[in-house]
C-alpha cells in the first residue's frame, strides 16, 4: 500500500508542476532573428526563441489540421514535460540534444474516459517516436522523426 501511495504522490506532484505558469522566452523589443517570429490564425501567439518554457498547443497532427482541441505541452527547465492530451494529462521526461534532437521518456497519462479519444491516442504517441524538432518561419514548432513532420504546435500566451 504505501508503495502505491507514493507512486499517487509523484502522479499529483508531476500534474501539479505542468499548471505551472510559463514563461516567455523572447523578449519583447529583442532584436528580430531567424528563430523568433511571430507565429499564425490569430492564437495570441507569441515570437519564440527556445523550446522551454512554452505552452504549445497542437494545431496539425499527421497532417490534418486539429482545431478543436485543448492538446497541449511545456517543456520545463527541471527536464520534465507536461500537459494535456486533449481529455487526459500527462506527464514525463525529456531531453534536448544538439542539432535540435529531442527524446522523451516516461510519459504517463491519466485514464479518465474521453468520448473521442483518437487524436489523443495519436497524439500521446508522438512522444514515443520523435527525435528531433524545427522552430518553422512562422512561428510554429515541428515535432519529427527522421525529417517528416508529426506534429505542429503554435506558442501560446
Amino acid at each position: 500500500m504505501k508503495i502505491k501511495n507514493l507512486i499517487c504522490l509523484v502522479l499529483i506532484c508531476l500534474t501539479a508542476m505542468s499548471f505551472a505558469p510559463c514563461k516567455n522566452n523572447c523578449k519583447k523589443n529583442k532584436a528580430a532573428d531567424n528563430t523568433c517570429k511571430v507565429g499564425i490564425d490569430g492564437f495570441g501567439i507569441s515570437q519564440v526563441t527556445d523550446i522551454v518554457g512554452v505552452h504549445w498547443k497542437l494545431i496539425e497532427l499527421n497532417g490534418n489540421r486539429i482545431s478543436e482541441s485543448e492538446a497541449h505541452f511545456i517543456l520545463h527547465e527541471n527536464n520534465s514535460v507536461g500537459g494535456n492530451g486533449g481529455c487526459n494529462r500527462f506527464s514525463g521526461t525529456y531531453i534536448l540534444e544538439n542539432g535540435n534532437h529531442i527524446r522523451f521518456s516516461q510519459i504517463m497519462a491519466t485514464r479518465r474516459g474521453c468520448p473521442d479519444g483518437g487524436v489523443e491516442t495519436q497524439f500521446l504517441q508522438i512522444f514515443e517516436i520523435v527525435d528531433n524538432y524545427t522552430i518553422n518561419n512562422d512561428g510554429t514548432l515541428s515535432l519529427n522523426q527522421a525529417g517528416m513532420s508529426l506534429a505542429r504546435f503554435a506558442a501560446v500566451q
